[in-house]
């Protein structure tokens, strides 16, 4: 254990496929585990507490707001977010049990993808670091619907860790198609929380710029069809959004 105290939180909803491979890639790293649920009708929550992790069923509020109701009732200094379909590697874990923990500091951990049983290089979805190591008492998540972030009450300094958490996506294309549709209409809820609209350009060109941003600038074409598919799916999101955008502005 590291000896500044590490609390991890996770939130789930039907991730028994994912739940006990998460929760085992975290013992001897963390002091505690913290599963918030929000209704699971399969068995992650009885696997997550076999495991010995604290269970707190509460209804879906966002992202940013169940990661916050389980760093409340977290019990230690620090806190480390991980998803569900998430594990840490090894030298991830050596690298945060050698690591003295300094306040004010938000640490980045390298995020790599597997998608449908291949790890993605290339396009979006290539190795990105990611805000999920934080003090408990400095550091909130804000209450966006999609793409929640961390916000610190002071300007933090920022360090990278070595390792990765490895972040087991979809397992196959359906499954992409369900969670593309899902945040589509999230991001247009947020969109109208926010008071933004999409223009003009927007709607004849952001699905298109979308696809070029993924397949040609991030080198998505290196990974041959799987690169096309994530490609056009981010593409597809874009165009979905703005639809849901338009059903739910005229309600």
């Amino acid at each position: 254990m590291n000896p500044a105290g590490i609390s991890a939180v996770i939130i789930t909803k039907n991730e028994e496929d994912h739940i006990e491979a998460c929760i085992k890639s975290l013992q001897g790293l963390v002091d505690e585990v913290i599963v918030v649920d929000s209704g699971s009708t399969d068995k992650t929550v009885s696997i997550a507490e076999g495991l010995g992790a604290k269970v707190y069923v509460k209804d879906w509020e966002g992202y940013g707001a169940n990661k916050n109701y389980g760093a409340d009732r977290a019990s230690r200094k620090w806190i480390l977010s991980i998803d569900a379909d998430e594990v840490v590697d090894e030298a991830l874990k050596q690298a945060i049990l050698e690591k003295e923990l300094h306040e004010g500091t938000l640490y980045l951990i390298n995020n790599i993808t597997n998608y449908c049983g291949h790890w993605i290089r290339y396009s979006e979805w290539r190795p990105a670091y990611k805000f999920r190591l934080y003090e408990k008492a400095n550091t909130r998540w804000n209450q966006r619907k999609v793409h929640e972030g961390l916000t610190h009450q002071q300007t933090p300094k920022l360090e990278k860790l070595p390792g990765a958490m490895l972040h087991y996506s979809y397992t196959d294309y359906d499954e992409h198609l369900a969670k593309t549709e899902n945040y589509a209409r999230l991001s247009a809820e947020q969109w109208i929380a926010e008071g933004k609209r999409p223009g003009m350009l927007k709607r004849i060109f952001g699905p298109s710029v979308r696809f070029i941003k993924s397949y040609l600038l991030n080198l998505g074409f290196l990974e041959g069809s799987v690169g096309y598919r994530i490609s056009r799916t981010n593409a597809m999101q874009v165009r979905k959004k703005i639809q849901y955008y338009d059903s739910l502005k005229t309600k």
